[in-house]
């Protein structure tokens, strides 16, 4: 090659360079060129600042082993394992990898490094592009302290819902998209891989006789664009019943059209089993377990003003046990109790559901016959005081009797004057010889 053409080759790759060069400095990533041996022969602006040089003259043709430790960047330490990986990048042609960069003014910073084979001004070179990822790495930490915690309020929730059986429910109304939570298909006891969540399958576990209560309100609710709160049983597949409290809020759009319905499944079944088991013992009489004399008050009033408005028919028995007096002398009270609670079971077994039996005194009792009048009461009054008088075998070879008055309500009663006659009646029956049945 003669010289001329040797000159022009030399300008024009000078050209080349001063071309990316150029290109070089307008990159806003920091770059830099270095040779096999590590030496720093260029790098771009945004390097310079990056690394908190004074000076861009400071790194060309740097090179650990030879220049005063003020413009080491990173230091010689590391130098070692930073050439390893240019010797990776030239094996490869190219690698990458996270370092932690130290500026001369003591700073560190995070980068993420990736080393590129390139040919650089007719010799085997490496061009590392920096990228600064400090801040995306403490981004990184945030968020995954932040999901730690979130992961960790999720499970202290799920555990919440666990132990306080609250289930939650979500509707998406625009799709049907029905979402439950784990604690949904454990009350509605309910394998969550063998069924697929659905309003049609929550109506089916809703006891037959509340569903349509359920279903009326849930309607109820997208009408008049109020929550609801209601308790309704469920019926499990082996006829045992639970009872859930159920509370749902409905989102609506700007135009008032239903969105999404939000709510909870709270199982109360040992709190309403508690709460009946509470209202039985205020209603109960301890010994026979009939109704006591504070449910005998209420059920008369309800009877009497039923009465007053519909004229529907009642009659009221009063018994009392003969001589039970004589039976605790004689046999002692724990006998005397028995003949309370036998007899008890004895003469509800001869009425109806619709009936009423309460124990209103230490031997005396009160019988309230729904819809029924003189004529079927007396044949009722008759039945059960024969009953007495030949099936309770309570005590060997004694007969056990009692003495009934009877009545039917009438026009202007009131809850004194339908006891006090219906009482006067009874001891009518008493002092006429007991074992019989008095009414007017």
């Amino acid at each position: 090659m003669n010289i001329e053409a040797l000159i022009k080759e030399n300008i024009l790759l000078q050209q080349q360079l001063d071309d990316y060069k150029g290109l070089f400095e307008t990159i806003d990533i920091p770059i830099i060129i270095i040779d096999e041996s590590g030496t720093y022969l260029d790098y771009n602006r945004v390097y310079y600042n990056l690394m908190g040089y004074t000076d861009k003259s400071e790194l060309i043709n740097y090179h650990p082993a030879n220049v005063s430790p003020k413009f080491q960047p990173d230091g010689l330490e590391s130098f070692s394992k930073a050439n390893d990986m240019i010797q990776m990048a030239l094996e490869k042609g190219k690698h990458s990898f996270e370092w932690m960069h130290k500026r001369p003014d003591g700073k560190e910073f995070l980068s993420y490094v990736t080393l590129d084979a390139i040919d650089y001004n007719q010799k085997k070179c490496i061009r590392a592009v920096i990228n600064d990822i400090s801040e995306r790495k403490k981004l990184e930490r945030v968020v995954k302290e932040k999901t730690k915690k979130i992961e960790e309020q999720t499970k202290k929730l799920l555990k919440a819902q666990h132990i306080s059986k609250m289930g939650f429910w979500e509707l998406n109304l625009t799709n049907n998209q029905l979402y439950w939570s784990d604690e949904i298909y454990n009350i509605f006891e309910i394998d969550k891989s063998e069924f697929k969540a659905s309003y049609d399958g929550f109506l089916n576990v809703i006891h037959p006789d509340d569903r349509g209560l359920v279903n009326e309100a849930y309607s109820n609710s997208l009408k008049t664009k109020e929550n609801y709160s209601i308790e309704h049983r469920l019926l499990m597949d082996d006829g045992r019943i639970k009872w859930v409290r159920e509370e749902c809020n409905i989102e609506f759009d700007v135009d008032r059209n239903p969105l999404i319905s939000v709510g909870v499944v709270i199982d109360i079944t040992e709190l309403h089993l508690t709460q009946q088991k509470l209202i039985e013992q205020a209603y109960a009489d301890d010994l026979t377990k009939l109704n006591n004399r504070k449910s005998y008050t209420e059920n008369i009033q309800k009877l009497l003003s039923q009465y007053k408005r519909y004229q529907t028919p009642f009659s009221i028995i009063m018994y009392d046990i003969d001589n039970f007096k004589q039976i605790n002398d004689v046999y002692g009270h724990i006998i005397g109790d028995n003949v309370l609670i036998e007899m008890s079971q004895l003469i509800k077994s001869h009425l109806r559901e619709s009936d009423y039996i309460f124990r209103i005194g230490g031997e005396e009792f009160i019988i309230l016959l729904t819809k029924t009048q003189i004529n079927k009461a007396k044949l009722v009054s008759e039945k059960i005081r024969n009953s007495v008088e030949n099936n309770l075998n309570t005590i060997k070879d004694k007969k056990i009797t009692i003495s009934i008055g009877l009545t039917e309500v009438e026009e202007n009663d009131t809850e004194d004057s339908i006891f006090q006659r219906v009482d006067s009646l009874m001891y009518e029956s008493k002092n006429s010889g007991k074992n019989r049945v008095t009414s007017e």
